[in-house]
């Protein structure tokens, strides 16, 4: 696309491919999901009381260990690390996850900086301790440095396209969803998109026939490995929520309004857009002053014109 506007010397045309622009705002919208996101969810849980089970709507979260719950962002949330992590399932003891290739998984947290391996959420084809190269799993490594989410279905060899992670120092709360279509995995902390992968393994091929099984604050490596912090929140849906259900933001999608260059400026031009490069061009009396980089020298005096 050719972008025009007059600076306060001049005007430029940006070289850019509006292809080349569209932006991972996450899931597109269909008529499937114009119902409400609550008809989808599976499992919800407040972690408000408790002490053996936890009710979360049409799941249950059976204690290991002794729980301790503590003051959240909103009422009360799980304190969880090795002497306290949960089993989930339906209300009946079936897997929760069976048969799923589309789902959401939301949840609040806030690790610990030290002592945490960093597993909130950990769905495996089965409770057998995990082999490299022969993992079979989606599990979350929840710590103060970032985020990594894992998406397993090995036989030899590990491959790793399947996974998202994102680094960021954060000590305090946060909110994280990942949602899964088939292949496609997106990840979200604080409504923001963060990481994109559409080369893993679809959920129900990962977890097998069976539907496997689903811990909350353990991962089944050697004798266990634990999240260690606190957790809230924690909702299941059973389809890919959108990025407006999800509560992000919308992003311009059209590279022209996402330039947004006024009619007369008197600085250098934006040298990205969308999360991609921009090259500038421009023809006229002024173009020798604007840079493929976007960087603008001054005329001697006066406006100058360009295109």
């Amino acid at each position: 696309m050719t972008r025009m506007t007059r600076l306060l010397w001049g005007a430029v045309a940006a070289a850019l491919c509006a292809g080349a622009l569209t932006p991972l705002t996450g899931l597109a919208p269909t008529a499937a999901h114009a119902a409400d996101p609550a008809a989808a969810l599976l499992a919800d849980f407040s972690f408000e009381s408790g002490t053996t089970t936890f009710d979360g709507g049409g799941a249950r979260a059976t204690t290991t260990g002794t729980a301790a719950l503590v003051d959240g962002p909103t009422g009360r949330a799980a304190k969880l690390g090795s002497a306290f992590w949960v089993n989930v399932t339906k209300k009946d003891g079936t897997p929760l996850l069976a048969g799923l290739d589309d789902a959401t998984i939301s949840y609040d947290s806030k690790p610990d900086a030290s002592g945490n391996t960093g597993w909130t959420v950990f769905a495996a084809r089965s409770a057998a301790t995990q082999t490299y190269a022969q993992e079979h799993y989606l599990g979350f490594l929840d710590k103060t440095t970032g985020v990594t989410v894992e998406r397993y279905d090995n036989a030899g060899s590990r491959v790793t396209t399947g996974n998202l992670s994102v680094s960021a120092a954060n000590t305090a709360w946060k909110h994280v969803d990942l949602v899964l279509s088939g292949a496609t995995a997106r990840m979200y902390v604080d409504q923001k998109l963060v990481a994109t992968s559409t080369a893993g393994k679809a959920l129900s091929t990962i977890l097998g026939s069976s539907g496997g099984m689903l811990q909350v604050g353990k991962a089944n490596w050697g004798s266990g490995e634990y999240f260690s912090g606190l957790l809230d929140n924690l909702r299941v849906y059973g389809r890919a929520l959108t990025p407006a259900e999800l509560g992000v933001a919308s992003a311009p999608s059209d590279p022209a309004a996402a330039l947004a260059i006024p009619a007369r400026i008197t600085g250098d031009l934006p040298s990205s857009v969308l999360g991609k490069t921009v090259t500038w061009s421009a023809t006229g009396a002024g173009a020798d002053l604007v840079g493929a980089d976007g960087s603008v020298t001054r005329p001697a005096s006066g406006p100058v014109g360009c295109r």
